[in-house]
């Protein structure tokens, strides 16, 4: 019997050491202590202290320096009226925002220009729609594009079909980022022939392109033409009028029996619709 219950001595203090744990859990668990004479009450375990990151886990607690620091600004925050378009980086952070959501905020209006009515701030994903209806009533803007504006001459004008990128960005509402979609539309095109094709650039803004339309003039002339008759499928492909498999496959089946004069087989074909082929016209030559 002493053979098979013959503990070494690593063994013996594990032994003491769990029975010493259970009987302080025994205790703290189930012993009442003394509040005075007569008065005795279970121990709470509330009572027992929890280390901060424990507290923080409980209670949601948010200890980061970064969350302290715009916690602490929001609440100091004593709004007045403002125009957004005349806020730097530290204009927003003073009114609330955190220095990365005042960047996205700076950079937006750098790229795609001054902001117009209040629509366009809520509709900017770092601005919460709570923090927009804090600061809608203090929002103050002064852009304006009808009879406020004085009409330019002709000479004032921006050529668009040579236009610089600098030149572009230059116009209201005209940012790097639409300045580039202009200039590489332009060179797909060929030129602008009307000013009506601005509807196709992707992504202007209804303000951008009225501010296009009331900043630039039209030189026709500037317009680069496609040789209908000897333009290979690969350039024709790359106008974005005569991309259509339609429109290419007839062009290259006209032209392998005759001369093409006009565009007129691609509507007796039914290769184009009369619009498209008005569209068209400007940039070919025969």
């Amino acid at each position: 019997m002493k053979k098979h219950f013959n503990f070494s001595r690593g063994q013996k203090v594990g032994i003491v050491t769990i029975g010493c744990v259970i009987m302080t859990l025994t205790i703290l668990l189930n012993v009442n202590y003394h509040l005075g004479p007569g008065e005795y009450k279970p121990v709470d375990l509330s009572d027992i202290t929890f280390n901060k990151i424990e507290y923080s886990a409980v209670t949601g607690e948010d200890n980061s320096k970064e969350n302290q620091v715009s916690n602490a600004a929001n609440q100091d925050v004593k709004l007045v009226n403002f125009n957004p378009n005349e806020l730097d980086v530290s204009g927003w952070v003073d009114i609330g925002f955190s220095e990365k959501q005042a960047k996205s905020i700076v950079s937006y209006k750098v790229n795609y220009g001054d902001f117009k009515n209040p629509e366009d701030i809520r509709k900017l994903y770092v601005v919460s729609e709570e923090k927009f209806l804090e600061i809608e009533p203090f929002l103050v803007f002064d852009y304006h594009l009808d009879s406020d504006v004085d009409i330019k001459t002709e000479s004032e004008l921006i050529e668009i079909n040579t236009a610089s990128k600098e030149s572009l960005e230059s116009i209201n509402g005209i940012g790097p980022v639409f300045s580039d979609r202009i200039i590489k539309y332009r060179g797909l095109l060929g030129g602008f022939h009307n000013s009506d094709q601005f509807n196709e650039i992707y992504g202007l803004k209804d303000e951008s392109l009225n501010a296009l339309i009331d900043n630039v003039s039209i030189d026709k002339s500037k317009l680069s033409r496609i040789n209908i008759n000897q333009a290979s499928k690969a350039e024709l492909k790359k106008h974005p009028y005569l991309n259509k498999w339609e429109i290419i496959s007839a062009i290259l089946s006209k032209r392998d029996k005759e001369q093409i004069e006009n565009l007129e087989f691609l509507l007796e074909n039914q290769a184009a619709s009369q619009e498209e082929i008005n569209k068209i016209e400007p940039y070919i030559s025969y």
